[in-house]
């Protein structure tokens, strides 16, 4: 395969900010994206739900226009952009033409810096609140959201994401304030661009960023064993049932193992062609299935779910339990392999020709630590992988670590 990216560089700036740049050619665009480290892990639970809260202030007020300016400012761009927080980052990205990168750096060069006016805070916080109520109105998120309560208790990884209405509603514009002078910081802040920009550009452009320097250390201590393996939510007015079940999974800083553990969830949970889909899926047993892995720094989950309706929740569960223990045990063809592995490297190359794709990718495992891997390298990581590495890496995910329902009895 023809090499598409000409040059990769990676700069760091004497605030501490990191610049990287995967130029490419024949790229029109340029995806321009603020990686934070921080997240919902980096949160107390006096305060949970404050990362992503934050996200939302980004798009209000800034230090030098208000909302209404940074969203037409946006739009003269003509920009793609959006936002997101997870449980160990929150990124501002947009993908602009090559002739409003610069444009675009400085726009999010402020959003990441907002005003906290009061009367912003009042309102997007009741957004907030109506975000927390409509997801907790969708059983397949309370599910996943209670799993990793239940299965990382009181580390920071069991922190949700969104707050609850007990975190969220009595928070303070000073509290948010005070998070965002501790987080975010130069040394805590990857600026990741790709497509048509060079790095003496960037750099140049990104001279201009005003947060303040040094970093911040993240603490991650051990990961318990869950205190309880099985939980149960009851809904009585839903009409199907939720169900899903958690094994161990590699941590975010072993690329090999993550690729090893999202082939395997294609050979075994994939919506067509997969085990799960043939057993589950194709026989209209189970009305939807999710089969994944989810990696932090020191730890990882691989799951399974799907939703059913209650009379057919336990035949599900059953027949579940017996294709993974057949795959346990007597393995998998090579055919089986060879189509999985073909499928991981055909979306990872659809998603490498996205200029957005590209820029998550390498902004996403700069804040890892992880060296930068174009996509040939990428690939032949994939091409690496043996059945052999599959096999024993289903041999140590054997034992589930927690599983759920929620719905009807």
């Amino acid at each position: 395969m023809e090499e598409t990216v000409t040059e990769f560089a990676r700069r760091t700036l004497s605030n501490g900010l990191r610049i990287l740049v995967e130029h490419r050619p024949t790229a029109l665009s340029v995806g321009v994206g603020f990686f934070v480290r921080t997240g919902a892990r980096d949160e107390v639970p006096q305060i949970a739900g404050v990362s992503h809260f934050l996200e939302h202030m980004a798009f209000k007020t800034t230090k030098k226009r208000d909302a209404l300016a940074v969203s037409r400012e946006l739009d003269r761009m003509g920009a793609r952009a959006n936002a997101y927080t997870s449980w160990e980052r929150t990124v501002f990205y947009a993908q602009v033409l090559p002739e409003f990168a610069r444009d675009a750096v400085a726009l999010l060069g402020e959003m990441i810096d907002p005003a906290f006016l009061e009367e912003d805070f009042s309102v997007e916080k009741k957004v907030i609140l109506e975000e927390i109520e409509m997801y907790n109105d969708r059983p397949e998120f309370m599910l996943f959201e209670t799993m990793l309560e239940k299965r990382y208790g009181s580390h920071p990884l069991g922190i949700r994401i969104l707050g609850t209405r007990e975190s969220i509603g009595p928070l303070s514009v000073e509290q948010m304030r005070e998070y965002h002078a501790a987080r975010y910081r130069c040394g805590n802040v990857v600026l990741a661009v790709a497509g048509a920009a060079r790095i003496e550009e960037v750099a140049e452009w990104a001279s201009e960023i005003t947060l303040p320097e040094g970093g911040v250390a993240r603490p991650t201590p051990s990961v318990p064993p869950p205190e309880e393996r099985f939980f149960e939510i009851e809904r009585p007015e839903d009409k199907t049932c939720h169900f899903v079940r958690a094994f161990p999974g590699p941590p975010s800083s072993n690329i090999k193992e993550r690729f090893l553990a999202q082939i395997v969830s294609i050979l075994f949970g994939d919506s067509e062609g997969s085990r799960l889909f043939w057993a589950l899926v194709f026989p209209g047993i189970v009305e939807t299935l999710d089969v994944g892995t989810l990696s932090f720094t020191e730890d990882g989950i691989f799951y399974i779910g799907f939703s059913a309706l209650p009379e057919n929740v336990q035949k599900s569960v059953e027949i579940l339990g017996n294709e993974w223990r057949k795959l346990a045990e007597e393995g998998f063809s090579k055919e089986e392999w060879d189509r999985a592995k073909t499928k991981f490297s055909t979306r990872t190359i659809l998603g490498s020709e996205s200029i957005l794709g590209r820029m998550g990718s390498i902004g996403g495992d700069e804040l890892e630590g992880l060296p930068y891997h174009s996509l040939a390298e990428e690939l032949a990581i994939i091409d690496s992988l043996t059945m052999e590495e599959a096999r024993e890496f289903i041999r140590r995910t054997n034992t589930p670590l927690i599983e759920g329902r929620i719905g009807p009895k």
